[in-house]
């Protein structure tokens, strides 16, 4: 029995998943309490094509560490690699799917008449424009809208997170031959999570639709009109319509299965792939997340990725981090979310209900009333310094985009020089300014502007108070700054 205690989603479209496995030897002595548990992790490449297993015993008898594609994997992989699958195709919304028959339960399968077996390009879907009814938007999780073929639906979760929940149908590759498969094809539902900072193309139009229905709900109305027209963003993917009846045509998103080779010693890494990590340091991060509580480590992938993950699911919250220096968390047991920004104050809300904090007055407990059924039992404090944790390594990794972070110049760089009746005045790099006057006297100051060495024509060298200076060297006091 394996159970998946972290996974992540790097900036370079890279997952990994984490998971314990019992040990069959020690589970069957019976004097033995709890089993021990394994640590396997699953690398999955960018594309999806490949994946690398690791394991103790991998690490400890190979050089190399071997990989496999997830459409011929092996079947003890597959419950590792089903997962980690389903966690790449929900979050990383900038990236083709990947879906094989080879990974996908039977159950979630269906076959449908009238598509082919192996289509070619993006499957649309179409999207009613013109007067909406609130009543009949309203669903048990919020505000619902659904395709006028019946492919695709997105939900506002306004009873919860707030966030986007989309729900599509898309095909399937699989082994076989296509000729008892013809004018059929293979699909499955896929689900896909975002927040209004990263919608994706394929669903901008609905999105937007379901933000006016939640401002109609607050300003009384039960119905309003959208058409799609200048209200939408020109980088949408849509084809917009102005007339009263008509609808808008998107593009779902395409299964990248269907390029792939079914050999595995034929395939080509992608140039996009980048290893950023040794397999053991990949190894030893899942091994430090606990098998019971995921939260308890705080800082480590923190700390090893420096800010290249971009979402990670522990069995508290999933954090998904924004290169605009935000963070939005799910938290799994009141299904509540929490947004972090880098002025250092937590928004948490959960529906109608709304709490804000700072980091000095972060509550232990959760501040919402138990729902039915639900035992609220998770640390607030300790998720919110976690995505805070990961606000600031977003600060730090893009100083451009902070105006308070200092330029990454060389100490002795010159980055300003003028000259002057006085002589030449010259700043470096880390902060010191240094002069050299008309009577070959210089005069240098540190980065801190406390000091002040002179150096006199004479060849005598004194240190003075940048604020105080001595008496008889007070020509040179108005230039000291």
């Amino acid at each position: 029995m394996c159970q998946p205690t972290c996974m992540l989603l790097l900036a370079d479209g890279s997952t990994i998943g984490g998971f314990h496995i019992a040990s069959d030897s020690c589970s069957s002595k019976q004097h033995t309490n709890s089993p021990i548990r394994l640590t396997a992790c699953v690398v999955l490449e960018p594309d999806g094509h490949c994946y690398s297993y690791l394991s103790s015993e991998t690490l400890s008898t190979s050089l190399t560490v071997q990989r496999f594609t997830c459409a011929s994997a092996p079947s003890a992989h597959i419950p590792l690699l089903r997962p980690v699958l389903a966690f790449r195709n929900k979050y990383s919304l900038d990236r083709p799917l990947y879906l094989h028959q080879h990974h996908l339960l039977a159950s979630t399968l269906q076959w449908q008449v009238g598509h082919p077996c192996r289509p070619q390009g993006a499957i649309s879907a179409r999207w009613r424009c013109g007067t909406f009814h609130i009543s009949r938007m309203e669903c048990a999780d919020g505000l619902r809208l659904q395709s006028l073929d019946g492919m695709a639906s997105v939900t506002y979760m306004t009873q919860s997170t707030h966030f986007f929940h989309a729900s599509f149908l898309a095909p399937v590759e699989y082994h076989g031959s296509d000729q008892h498969l013809a004018g059929r094809g293979l699909f499955t539902r896929v689900e896909q999570c975002f927040t209004r900072h990263n919608v994706p193309k394929a669903f901008a139009y609905s999105a937007q639709v379901l933000q006016h229905a939640a401002a109609a709900i607050s300003d009384g109305r039960q119905s309003f009109a959208y058409h799609g027209g200048e209200e939408e963003p020109s980088s949408t993917n849509v084809s917009s319509c102005q007339l009263p009846g008509s609808y808008v045509v998107t593009h779902l998103p395409t299964n990248m299965a269907f390029t792939s080779r079914p050999n595995w010693t034929m395939f080509r890494p992608s140039a996009s792939s980048t290893c950023i990590m040794s397999p053991s340091d990949v190894f030893s991060l899942c091994r430090r997340y606990p098998s019971n509580q995921a939260s308890a480590v705080v800082a480590t992938s923190s700390t090893l990725l420096s800010g290249l993950c971009r979402v990670e699911w522990t069995r508290t919250a999933t954090f998904m981090a924004f290169p605009s220096q935000l963070v939005c968390v799910h938290v799994h047991v009141d299904d509540s979310a929490i947004e972090c920004t880098r002025s250092g104050f937590f928004h948490h809300r959960r529906g109608a209900q709304d709490h804000c904090y700072t980091v000095d007055a972060i509550p232990s407990h959760p501040p919402f009333h138990p729902q039915p059924n639900v035992t609220l039992f998770y640390d607030v404090t300790d998720i919110c310094l976690r995505a805070k944790r990961r606000c600031d390594v977003l600060t730090e990794a893009s100083p451009a985009d902070n105006p308070d972070a200092p330029l990454l110049l060389a100490p002795h760089q010159v980055v300003e020089e003028q000259h002057t009746p006085m002589g030449l005045f010259r700043a470096f790099g880390d902060g010191r300014v240094r002069v050299l006057f008309r009577d070959r006297a210089i005069l240098s100051m540190d980065p801190q502007a406390k000091f002040c060495s002179l150096l006199l024509p004479s060849g005598d060298s004194i240190t003075l108070l940048a604020t105080a200076p001595s008496p008889q060297h007070a020509r040179y006091r108005k230039v000291r700054y």
